[in-house]
C-alpha cells in the first residue's frame, strides 16, 4: 500500500532553516522536495503553496545507498531560502516516514528507511514523508468523491482519494494483471496510461490493442468517480504546501 508519511520533530538547527517560535506556523514556510527516478527537485514555498524563490534540480544518484540520496538533498537545498518544515514526496511506499519500497531507486538498502528522521536530523526542521503521486494528488484533486490520480513520469504513480482524503491504496505500476504484464513495466506506463485515458482510438493508436484485449482491460468511462491524469514535469508546487495543512497524512 502506499500510505502517508508522519512528521519527525528534532531540536537540531541546519544552514539555511530559519528558528520557529510561537506563531511561526501562521506564516510557515515549507521545503517541498520532490524525489524522482531521474531528478531531485526542491524549492521553498509560502503557505498557499507558492514558490518564495527558484526552484533548484539535480540528478538522482540511482543505485547509491539512501545516505548518499540524503547527502544530495543536504547540498541540492543548502542556497535556498529559510524554511520551518519539510514535504517529501518519494517513489515507493511509505509508512509513517518511513520508506518499505523503492525500486525505481535501486537500492536494498531503501527497505524499512526512516527517510524522515533523516532529514530531520541532517536538516534540522520536522519532516513528512508522503508517496510522490499522493502528494501530487493532494494538489490536484477537487475533494468531492471519489478521486484517482495517475501520475506518469520515470515511474507510473497512482493516488486514491474520497471527500479529500487519501485513502489506503495498492502500487498499481508494480501488479500483474492476469499475470500478463505490470502495468508500469512491459507496456510502458506512458503510452498504456495515454490510451486508457482516451478510449479504444487512443489504444489502438498506442498500438496496444492487442496487449490490453489479451489483458482484459475494459475501457470505459462509467461511474461516478473521477480520473486525473498528471505528468511529474507538472508537479504543482502547491502538494507540498498542503502536505502540512491536510488531514490525509
Amino acid at each position: 500500500m502506499a500510505t502517508s508519511g508522519t512528521a519527525s520533530k528534532s531540536s537540531a538547527s541546519a544552514p539555511g532553516s530559519s528558528n520557529t517560535g510561537p506563531g511561526a506556523e501562521t506564516g510557515a514556510r515549507t521545503l517541498g522536495i520532490d524525489v524522482g527516478g531521474s531528478h531531485i527537485k526542491a524549492a521553498v514555498l509560502d503557505r498557499a503553496g507558492g514558490p518564495l524563490d527558484k526552484p533548484a534540480r539535480v540528478d538522482t544518484p540511482v543505485g547509491r545507498p539512501p545516505e548518499k540520496i540524503v547527502d544530495a538533498i543536504a547540498d541540492l537545498v543548502s542556497p535556498l531560502a529559510p524554511f520551518d518544515r519539510i514535504s517529501v514526496g518519494f517513489p515507493g511506499v511509505v509508512r509513517d516516514g518511513v520508506v518499505l519500497s523503492a525500486p525505481n531507486l535501486g537500492n536494498e538498502g531503501w527497505q524499512r528507511f526512516d527517510l524522515a528522521g533523516a532529514l530531520t536530523a541532517r536538516l534540522g526542521k520536522p519532516t513528512r514523508v508522503l508517496n510522490d503521486a499522493d502528494m501530487q494528488g493532494l494538489g490536484a484533486i477537487r475533494r468531492r468523491g471519489l478521486e484517482m490520480v495517475i501520475t506518469l513520469g520515470t515511474g507510473f504513480g497512482t493516488g486514491l482519494y474520497l471527500d479529500g482524503r487519501l485513502l489506503p491504496h495498492l502500487e498499481i505500476a508494480h501488479l500483474r494483471f492476469r499475470n500478463c504484464f505490470a502495468f508500469g513495466a512491459r507496456a510502458g506506463a506512458g503510452d498504456l496510461l495515454a490510451g486508457l485515458a482516451v478510449g479504444p482510438i487512443g489504444i489502438a493508436r498506442a498500438g496496444l490493442g492487442e496487449r490490453v484485449a489479451r489483458c482484459g482491460v475494459r475501457v470505459g468511462s462509467r461511474g461516478s468517480g473521477r480520473l486525473v491524469l498528471g505528468s511529474d514535469a507538472h508537479c504543482s508546487e502547491q502538494k507540498q504546501g498542503r502536505q502540512h495543512g491536510s488531514g490525509s497524512s
